[in-house]
């Protein structure tokens, strides 16, 4: 069962208290802005044409109106996002636009900083049928669930806008209980967090969780899950959260990780910087790419065994 609340005043969500310690790489962060893994990205259009908006292999829009969209912060920065021309009639009537964002979260106040409490891959898909909803945008969010190294029960869920223009703020609970609606009711601890046991792939299908409708293309969220009572955000800049949400630990480090490209979470107990040496920087100055160039092989948690064959794919989907 989904919930969904509307807000009028966003910082009855949210606790805007954070303060450093020296115990941590958190010490003299930048803020959360630097961290922002999403940017806008205005589409260039041409009279007569549709726009093909791509980033390597992956197609991020399909317009023939203009339309602001978010894209990898990493990929806009590098200038390589592109953008084709094509006359083909089948698109007159129709857009789309995607984005992932593979999250990672905390689950308790005391964080050991293994970013591996609850995992998972999220998709966020808007189309338009012209023809169909008045017009609007239908936005759905989907997820794959991955990892689950929290003991605890937790839920997820994200913020988002009905109105682009509006200070209102919705939110939704995706999973009341991931253990039981995404990891299938499993008893074991910990899930895909700790090589020396079990290894297996949670689910095969990228399940879509909310869809709703609005009259903007642009459809950003902020992930959270809740446990032990509490609220945990994954850190970003969406509709002025960082400075309304508790987003950062007493340790000056985010709750939640959101990332655009797939990466190998930390194994259990062991602290991300270990894990990736440039975690420091990048919690200062930002630069997904150089986060997850440099990574301790032997730290992190692979889809595959090191050596003896592959495990099932942990990161493969189907619809």
């Amino acid at each position: 069962m989904k919930h969904i609340v509307q807000l009028s005043l966003f910082a009855l969500l949210c606790v805007s208290c954070v303060k450093n310690t020296d115990e941590t790489p958190g010490k003299d962060a930048a803020g959360i802005d630097a961290i922002e893994s999403l940017a806008d990205f205005a589409v260039p259009v041409r009279a007569g044409q549709t726009s093909i908006v791509t980033l390597g292999a992956d197609t991020l829009a399909v317009t023939a109106e203009a339309a602001t969209i978010s894209v990898p912060r990493y990929a806009a920065l590098a200038g390589d996002i592109r953008v084709t021309y094509t006359d083909a009639d089948i698109y007159d009537n129709f857009a789309s636009f995607t984005y992932w964002q593979y999250v990672s979260f905390e689950d308790s106040r005391k964080a050991d900083y293994d970013y591996n409490d609850l995992v998972i891959h999220g998709r966020i898909f808007s189309e338009q049928n012209k023809s169909k909803e008045g017009g609007k945008f239908i936005h759905k969010v989907a997820v794959q669930p991955v990892a689950l190294g929290g003991s605890v029960r937790i839920s997820l869920g994200i913020l988002y806008k009905k109105d682009k223009k509006s200070p209102e703020i919705s939110e939704v609970i995706l999973a009341a209980d991931v253990r039981a609606t995404l990891f299938n009711g499993n008893p074991l601890f910990p899930i895909n967090t700790d090589p020396g046991k079990e290894v297996k792939k949670v689910s095969e299908v990228l399940t879509t969780l909310f869809t709703t409708t609005t009259d903007d293309p642009q459809f950003p969220v902020v992930w959270f899950i809740e446990a032990g009572g509490q609220r945990f955000y994954a850190a970003t800049t969406n509709f002025g959260s960082d400075k309304n949400c508790e987003m950062l630990s007493e340790d000056g480090l985010p709750y939640g990780i959101s990332l655009t490209q797939k990466w190998d979470y930390p194994q259990e107990k062991v602290h991300i910087w270990d894990a990736y040496p440039n975690f420091n920087n990048w919690v200062k100055k930002g630069n997904e790419q150089k986060l997850l160039k440099d990574r301790n092989q032997q730290l992190v948690f692979k889809a595959c065994k090191p050596t003896g064959g592959p495990y099932d794919d942990l990161w493969d989907w189907t619809y």
